[in-house]
Protein backbone atom coordinates (compact mmCIF):
# COMPACT_ATOMS: atom_id res chain seq x y z
CA UNK A 1 0.00 0.00 0.00
CA UNK A 2 1.29 3.37 -1.05
CA UNK A 3 0.83 6.15 1.63
CA UNK A 4 1.86 10.00 1.73
CA UNK A 5 1.94 13.41 3.07
CA UNK A 6 1.42 12.60 6.85
CA UNK A 7 -0.89 10.59 9.04
CA UNK A 8 -4.23 11.98 8.14
CA UNK A 9 -3.58 11.54 4.22
CA UNK A 10 -3.09 7.56 5.06
CA UNK A 11 -4.79 5.60 2.00
CA UNK A 12 -6.30 2.33 1.75
CA UNK A 13 -6.02 0.04 -1.57
CA UNK A 14 -8.66 -0.23 -3.64
CA UNK A 15 -8.40 -4.09 -5.77
CA UNK A 16 -9.90 -3.99 -8.87
CA UNK A 17 -10.85 -7.60 -10.98
CA UNK A 18 -9.82 -8.29 -14.01
CA UNK A 19 -11.46 -9.91 -17.02
CA UNK A 20 -11.10 -10.82 -20.68
CA UNK A 21 -12.23 -8.33 -23.60
CA UNK A 22 -14.96 -8.53 -25.72
CA UNK A 23 -15.34 -6.03 -28.64
CA UNK A 24 -19.03 -5.79 -30.01
CA UNK A 25 -21.24 -3.20 -29.95
CA UNK A 26 -18.77 -0.22 -28.30
CA UNK A 27 -20.13 2.42 -26.58
CA UNK A 28 -18.68 5.66 -25.16
CA UNK A 29 -18.99 6.02 -21.30
CA UNK A 30 -19.99 9.31 -22.11
CA UNK A 31 -23.02 8.25 -23.87
CA UNK A 32 -26.44 7.03 -22.21
CA UNK A 33 -26.69 3.34 -22.18
CA UNK A 34 -29.72 1.52 -23.26
CA UNK A 35 -29.75 -2.35 -22.31
CA UNK A 36 -31.85 -4.01 -25.78
CA UNK A 37 -34.69 -5.78 -24.65
CA UNK A 38 -33.77 -8.49 -26.24
CA UNK A 39 -30.46 -10.05 -25.55
CA UNK A 40 -29.73 -8.48 -22.64
CA UNK A 41 -26.73 -9.19 -21.21
CA UNK A 42 -26.43 -11.82 -18.43
CA UNK A 43 -23.44 -10.51 -16.33
CA UNK A 44 -21.14 -7.52 -16.53
CA UNK A 45 -17.39 -7.80 -16.27
CA UNK A 46 -15.46 -5.62 -15.74
CA UNK A 47 -11.53 -5.17 -17.17
CA UNK A 48 -8.36 -3.04 -15.09
CA UNK A 49 -8.17 0.08 -16.65
CA UNK A 50 -5.21 2.43 -17.30
CA UNK A 51 -7.46 5.44 -17.74
CA UNK A 52 -7.47 8.49 -15.50
CA UNK A 53 -9.74 11.24 -16.35
CA UNK A 54 -8.56 14.29 -13.86
CA UNK A 55 -11.00 17.26 -13.78
CA UNK A 56 -9.75 20.58 -11.82
CA UNK A 57 -13.49 23.00 -11.30
CA UNK A 58 -11.11 26.10 -10.09
CA UNK A 59 -13.21 29.06 -8.75
CA UNK A 60 -12.44 32.14 -11.04
CA UNK A 61 -14.46 34.82 -8.95
CA UNK A 62 -12.49 37.88 -7.52
CA UNK A 63 -11.14 36.26 -4.61
CA UNK A 64 -9.59 33.80 -6.08
CA UNK A 65 -5.69 35.30 -7.34
CA UNK A 66 -3.48 33.74 -4.39
CA UNK A 67 -5.39 30.53 -4.12
CA UNK A 68 -4.64 29.53 -7.76
CA UNK A 69 -0.72 30.73 -8.09
CA UNK A 70 -0.60 28.36 -4.93
CA UNK A 71 -2.44 25.22 -7.30
CA UNK A 72 0.04 25.97 -9.91
CA UNK A 73 2.81 25.93 -7.26
CA UNK A 74 1.66 22.23 -6.43
CA UNK A 75 1.06 20.88 -9.94
CA UNK A 76 4.28 19.38 -10.41
CA UNK A 77 3.85 17.65 -7.36
CA UNK A 78 0.42 16.33 -7.99
CA UNK A 79 1.71 14.86 -11.69
CA UNK A 80 5.58 14.05 -9.96
CA UNK A 81 3.60 11.60 -8.06
CA UNK A 82 0.94 10.05 -10.56
CA UNK A 83 3.39 9.17 -13.09
CA UNK A 84 6.23 8.41 -10.66
CA UNK A 85 3.89 5.98 -8.45
CA UNK A 86 2.48 4.49 -11.27
CA UNK A 87 6.09 3.32 -12.69
CA UNK A 88 6.75 2.04 -9.16
CA UNK A 89 4.12 0.11 -9.25
CA UNK A 90 3.89 -1.59 -12.82
CA UNK A 91 1.10 0.98 -14.26
CA UNK A 92 1.02 2.49 -17.28
CA UNK A 93 -1.21 4.88 -16.99
CA UNK A 94 -2.98 7.53 -19.80
CA UNK A 95 -3.86 10.77 -18.23
CA UNK A 96 -6.43 13.21 -19.85
CA UNK A 97 -6.57 16.37 -17.76
CA UNK A 98 -8.96 19.75 -17.96
CA UNK A 99 -10.12 22.49 -16.18
CA UNK A 100 -13.47 24.24 -15.78
CA UNK A 101 -15.09 27.37 -13.60
CA UNK A 102 -17.74 27.96 -11.77
CA UNK A 103 -19.41 30.59 -13.29
CA UNK A 104 -22.72 29.61 -14.81
CA UNK A 105 -23.55 33.00 -15.34
CA UNK A 106 -27.05 33.98 -13.92
CA UNK A 107 -29.89 33.09 -15.93
CA UNK A 108 -29.86 36.71 -17.55
CA UNK A 109 -29.37 38.80 -14.44
CA UNK A 110 -26.70 41.59 -15.35
CA UNK A 111 -24.19 41.82 -12.45
CA UNK A 112 -21.35 43.55 -12.13
CA UNK A 113 -19.41 40.47 -11.13
CA UNK A 114 -20.68 38.35 -13.64
CA UNK A 115 -19.37 39.14 -17.51
CA UNK A 116 -21.92 36.57 -18.99
CA UNK A 117 -25.20 36.90 -17.43
CA UNK A 118 -26.63 33.76 -19.71
CA UNK A 119 -24.82 30.76 -18.53
CA UNK A 120 -21.51 31.95 -18.10
CA UNK A 121 -18.71 29.27 -18.89
CA UNK A 122 -21.42 26.59 -18.93
CA UNK A 123 -18.93 23.88 -17.76
CA UNK A 124 -17.13 23.59 -20.92
CA UNK A 125 -13.01 23.23 -20.44
CA UNK A 126 -11.32 26.24 -20.84
CA UNK A 127 -7.82 26.36 -22.52
CA UNK A 128 -7.23 29.98 -23.35
CA UNK A 129 -3.49 30.60 -22.11
CA UNK A 130 -3.31 33.15 -18.91
CA UNK A 131 -1.41 36.46 -19.91
CA UNK A 132 0.11 36.26 -16.10
CA UNK A 133 2.25 32.69 -16.85
CA UNK A 134 5.37 32.87 -18.53
CA UNK A 135 6.39 30.58 -20.81
CA UNK A 136 2.49 29.17 -21.83
CA UNK A 137 2.11 28.00 -25.54
CA UNK A 138 -0.01 30.42 -27.96
CA UNK A 139 -2.78 27.84 -27.47
CA UNK A 140 -3.94 24.58 -25.94
CA UNK A 141 -6.65 21.73 -26.98
CA UNK A 142 -9.57 21.24 -24.96
CA UNK A 143 -7.58 19.27 -22.41
CA UNK A 144 -4.32 17.84 -21.80
CA UNK A 145 -2.81 14.60 -22.86
CA UNK A 146 -0.27 12.14 -21.64
CA UNK A 147 0.73 8.26 -21.38
CA UNK A 148 3.96 6.64 -19.79
CA UNK A 149 6.56 6.88 -22.13
CA UNK A 150 5.21 10.42 -23.95
CA UNK A 151 8.02 12.35 -24.82
CA UNK A 152 5.55 15.01 -23.35
CA UNK A 153 8.01 15.39 -20.01
CA UNK A 154 6.00 16.17 -16.66
CA UNK A 155 7.31 19.44 -16.14
CA UNK A 156 5.93 20.57 -19.15
CA UNK A 157 2.98 19.44 -18.15
CA UNK A 158 2.71 21.05 -15.05
CA UNK A 159 3.11 24.42 -16.73
CA UNK A 160 0.84 23.84 -19.32
CA UNK A 161 -1.75 22.47 -16.89
CA UNK A 162 -0.69 25.81 -14.83
CA UNK A 163 -1.49 28.15 -17.89
CA UNK A 164 -5.05 27.10 -18.63
CA UNK A 165 -5.81 25.98 -14.47
CA UNK A 166 -5.15 30.54 -14.11
CA UNK A 167 -8.50 31.51 -14.84
CA UNK A 168 -8.10 34.87 -13.43
CA UNK A 169 -10.62 36.40 -11.21
CA UNK A 170 -12.85 37.91 -13.57
CA UNK A 171 -15.79 35.02 -12.97
CA UNK A 172 -19.27 35.39 -11.19
CA UNK A 173 -19.28 35.64 -7.81
CA UNK A 174 -22.28 33.00 -7.51
CA UNK A 175 -20.08 29.91 -7.60
CA UNK A 176 -22.17 27.13 -8.66
CA UNK A 177 -19.88 24.27 -8.38
CA UNK A 178 -22.48 20.97 -8.76
CA UNK A 179 -24.01 22.22 -12.24
CA UNK A 180 -20.68 23.02 -13.76
CA UNK A 181 -19.58 19.35 -12.65
CA UNK A 182 -22.75 17.45 -13.63
CA UNK A 183 -22.97 19.92 -16.80
CA UNK A 184 -18.86 19.03 -17.64
CA UNK A 185 -19.01 15.53 -17.05
CA UNK A 186 -22.25 14.45 -18.12
CA UNK A 187 -24.19 16.71 -20.89
CA UNK A 188 -20.62 18.15 -22.09
CA UNK A 189 -19.18 14.92 -22.27
CA UNK A 190 -21.73 12.97 -24.52
CA UNK A 191 -21.11 12.94 -28.10
CA UNK A 192 -21.25 16.40 -29.98
CA UNK A 193 -20.84 18.41 -26.10
CA UNK A 194 -17.67 20.48 -25.70
CA UNK A 195 -16.28 18.37 -23.73
CA UNK A 196 -16.39 15.31 -26.05
CA UNK A 197 -13.85 12.43 -25.95
CA UNK A 198 -12.37 14.09 -22.48
CA UNK A 199 -14.33 11.18 -20.13
CA UNK A 200 -12.98 8.06 -21.48
CA UNK A 201 -13.63 4.29 -21.21
CA UNK A 202 -15.69 1.83 -23.33
CA UNK A 203 -18.53 -0.53 -23.14
CA UNK A 204 -19.05 -3.78 -25.14
CA UNK A 205 -22.13 -6.30 -25.39
CA UNK A 206 -22.61 -9.42 -26.97
CA UNK A 207 -26.44 -10.85 -27.16
CA UNK A 208 -26.89 -13.30 -24.79
CA UNK A 209 -23.24 -12.64 -23.25
CA UNK A 210 -21.16 -10.70 -20.70
CA UNK A 211 -21.42 -7.19 -20.76
CA UNK A 212 -17.96 -6.10 -20.53
CA UNK A 213 -16.71 -2.97 -19.45
CA UNK A 214 -13.14 -0.95 -19.48
CA UNK A 215 -13.71 2.05 -16.67
CA UNK A 216 -11.81 5.18 -16.41
CA UNK A 217 -11.18 6.97 -13.38
CA UNK A 218 -13.09 10.27 -13.22
CA UNK A 219 -11.32 12.54 -10.61
CA UNK A 220 -12.39 15.87 -9.49
CA UNK A 221 -10.46 18.36 -7.56
CA UNK A 222 -12.28 22.05 -6.52
CA UNK A 223 -10.52 24.57 -5.62
CA UNK A 224 -12.42 27.45 -4.07
CA UNK A 225 -13.23 29.81 -1.00
CA UNK A 226 -17.37 29.51 -1.11
CA UNK A 227 -19.58 26.86 -0.92
CA UNK A 228 -21.29 25.81 -4.01
CA UNK A 229 -24.47 27.73 -4.59
CA UNK A 230 -26.00 26.22 -7.86
CA UNK A 231 -29.28 27.60 -8.00
CA UNK A 232 -32.99 25.96 -9.57
CA UNK A 233 -34.19 27.28 -12.44
CA UNK A 234 -37.28 27.66 -11.15
CA UNK A 235 -35.95 30.47 -9.04
CA UNK A 236 -33.96 33.17 -11.10
CA UNK A 237 -34.87 35.48 -8.68
CA UNK A 238 -31.95 34.73 -6.83
CA UNK A 239 -29.45 36.40 -8.83
CA UNK A 240 -31.87 39.69 -9.61
CA UNK A 241 -30.48 42.62 -8.05
CA UNK A 242 -33.76 44.55 -8.03
CA UNK A 243 -35.13 41.86 -5.37
CA UNK A 244 -33.94 43.98 -2.55
CA UNK A 245 -36.53 42.32 -0.55
CA UNK A 246 -34.32 38.74 -0.66
CA UNK A 247 -31.53 40.74 1.06
CA UNK A 248 -28.07 41.39 -0.39
CA UNK A 249 -27.11 38.73 -3.49
CA UNK A 250 -23.84 37.77 -1.49
CA UNK A 251 -25.57 35.83 1.21
CA UNK A 252 -28.82 34.81 -0.48
CA UNK A 253 -27.80 31.27 -0.97
CA UNK A 254 -27.47 31.22 2.83
CA UNK A 255 -30.90 32.75 3.26
CA UNK A 256 -32.72 30.70 0.71
CA UNK A 257 -31.63 27.21 1.03
CA UNK A 258 -34.98 26.13 -1.22
CA UNK A 259 -34.08 28.04 -3.86
CA UNK A 260 -30.56 26.14 -4.33
CA UNK A 261 -30.22 22.29 -5.85
CA UNK A 262 -29.73 19.33 -3.01
CA UNK A 263 -26.61 17.63 -2.66
CA UNK A 264 -29.04 14.81 -3.10
CA UNK A 265 -29.36 15.78 -7.07
CA UNK A 266 -25.26 16.03 -7.23
CA UNK A 267 -24.47 12.67 -5.32
CA UNK A 268 -27.19 10.88 -7.49
CA UNK A 269 -25.79 12.22 -10.83
CA UNK A 270 -22.26 11.60 -9.79
CA UNK A 271 -23.51 7.86 -8.92
CA UNK A 272 -24.90 7.61 -11.85
CA UNK A 273 -21.32 7.91 -13.83
CA UNK A 274 -19.82 5.48 -11.24
CA UNK A 275 -23.23 3.21 -12.65
CA UNK A 276 -22.17 3.46 -15.99
CA UNK A 277 -18.90 2.33 -15.44
CA UNK A 278 -16.45 5.06 -13.73
CA UNK A 279 -14.87 4.76 -10.65
CA UNK A 280 -15.38 8.50 -9.16
CA UNK A 281 -12.60 10.62 -7.03
CA UNK A 282 -14.07 13.91 -5.68
CA UNK A 283 -11.70 15.88 -4.05
CA UNK A 284 -11.71 19.46 -2.63
CA UNK A 285 -9.41 22.16 -1.52
CA UNK A 286 -12.11 24.65 0.08
CA UNK A 287 -12.53 27.10 2.99
CA UNK A 288 -12.47 24.63 6.00
CA UNK A 289 -10.20 25.36 9.23
CA UNK A 290 -6.78 24.09 8.30
CA UNK A 291 -6.41 23.96 11.69
CA UNK A 292 -9.54 21.22 12.49
CA UNK A 293 -8.26 17.75 12.20
CA UNK A 294 -12.07 16.51 11.67
CA UNK A 295 -12.23 18.80 8.14
CA UNK A 296 -8.89 17.57 6.64
CA UNK A 297 -8.64 14.26 5.27
CA UNK A 298 -10.31 11.37 3.76
CA UNK A 299 -14.19 11.51 3.31
CA UNK A 300 -14.71 8.33 6.07
CA UNK A 301 -12.84 10.83 8.53
CA UNK A 302 -15.24 13.93 7.82
CA UNK A 303 -18.31 12.91 9.98
CA UNK A 304 -17.14 15.18 12.54
CA UNK A 305 -16.58 18.08 10.24
CA UNK A 306 -20.12 20.24 9.73
CA UNK A 307 -20.61 20.10 13.88
CA UNK A 308 -17.46 22.39 14.48
CA UNK A 309 -18.14 26.30 15.37
CA UNK A 310 -15.91 27.14 12.42
CA UNK A 311 -18.03 25.33 10.09
CA UNK A 312 -21.23 27.30 11.17
CA UNK A 313 -22.40 29.55 9.10
CA UNK A 314 -23.93 33.69 10.10
CA UNK A 315 -24.07 36.41 8.84
CA UNK A 316 -21.26 38.42 9.71
CA UNK A 317 -22.63 41.14 12.34
CA UNK A 318 -19.38 43.40 11.18
CA UNK A 319 -20.30 42.62 7.10
CA UNK A 320 -23.69 41.61 7.12
CA UNK A 321 -23.39 41.59 2.79
CA UNK A 322 -21.22 38.26 3.74
CA UNK A 323 -20.97 35.18 5.93
CA UNK A 324 -18.22 35.13 9.21
CA UNK A 325 -15.03 33.37 7.66
CA UNK A 326 -14.51 29.48 8.18
CA UNK A 327 -10.67 30.48 7.95
CA UNK A 328 -8.86 33.78 7.24
CA UNK A 329 -5.00 33.55 6.87
CA UNK A 330 -2.41 35.35 4.73
CA UNK A 331 -3.02 33.31 1.92
CA UNK A 332 -6.69 34.30 1.82
CA UNK A 333 -9.74 34.52 3.63
CA UNK A 334 -12.86 31.19 3.11
CA UNK A 335 -16.50 30.37 4.03
CA UNK A 336 -18.06 27.77 5.45
CA UNK A 337 -18.15 25.32 2.34
CA UNK A 338 -20.86 22.82 4.22
CA UNK A 339 -22.55 21.82 1.02
CA UNK A 340 -19.02 20.31 -0.53
CA UNK A 341 -17.83 19.18 2.63
CA UNK A 342 -20.56 16.89 2.83
CA UNK A 343 -20.83 15.56 -0.63
CA UNK A 344 -17.20 14.80 -0.21
CA UNK A 345 -18.09 12.95 2.63
CA UNK A 346 -20.35 10.61 0.83
CA UNK A 347 -17.48 9.43 -1.06
CA UNK A 348 -15.94 7.66 1.56
CA UNK A 349 -12.33 6.69 1.02
CA UNK A 350 -12.63 8.25 -2.90
CA UNK A 351 -13.07 11.55 -1.32
CA UNK A 352 -10.96 14.01 -0.12
CA UNK A 353 -10.85 17.65 1.82
CA UNK A 354 -8.33 20.19 2.55
CA UNK A 355 -8.21 23.59 3.64
CA UNK A 356 -7.63 26.58 0.63
CA UNK A 357 -5.93 28.73 3.12
CA UNK A 358 -3.22 26.64 3.62
CA UNK A 359 0.20 28.22 1.90
CA UNK A 360 0.70 24.84 -0.25
CA UNK A 361 -1.41 22.26 -1.44
CA UNK A 362 1.19 19.48 -2.34
CA UNK A 363 0.11 17.36 0.18
CA UNK A 364 -3.19 16.62 -0.60
CA UNK A 365 -2.72 16.45 -4.11
CA UNK A 366 -0.19 13.75 -3.65
CA UNK A 367 -2.88 11.64 -1.84
CA UNK A 368 -5.24 12.47 -4.72
CA UNK A 369 -2.27 10.77 -6.51
CA UNK A 370 -1.69 7.84 -4.91
CA UNK A 371 -5.75 7.43 -4.72
CA UNK A 372 -6.60 7.62 -8.59
CA UNK A 373 -3.16 4.98 -8.83
CA UNK A 374 -5.43 2.48 -6.51
CA UNK A 375 -8.01 2.29 -8.99
CA UNK A 376 -5.56 1.25 -11.78
CA UNK A 377 -3.72 -1.81 -13.38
Amino acid sequence: MATGGGARWCLAAAAIGLAAACSVDHRSLGEVWVVPEDGTPAETVWRSTNLADVLFLVDNSASMNQEQAALARALPAFLETFFEEAAARGIDPSLNVGVISTDMGTMGSVLSTCDDPVDGDDGCLRHVPSGAVPGCAASYPPFLSRAAGDDYAIEQLALDLGCIAALGTNGCGFEQHFGALRKALIENAAPGGCNTGFVRGSYAAVDGGPAVVTPTVVAVIVLSDEDDCTVRATHPEMFDPARTDLGHVNVRCFRYPEFVETIDETEAALRGLAGEGHYLVLAALVGVPPDEPACNGRGDALDGCLATAAMAERIDPEDPSQLVPSCNTATGLAFPPRRIVELVRRFGPDGFVASICDAEYEEPLRAVALRILDHLE
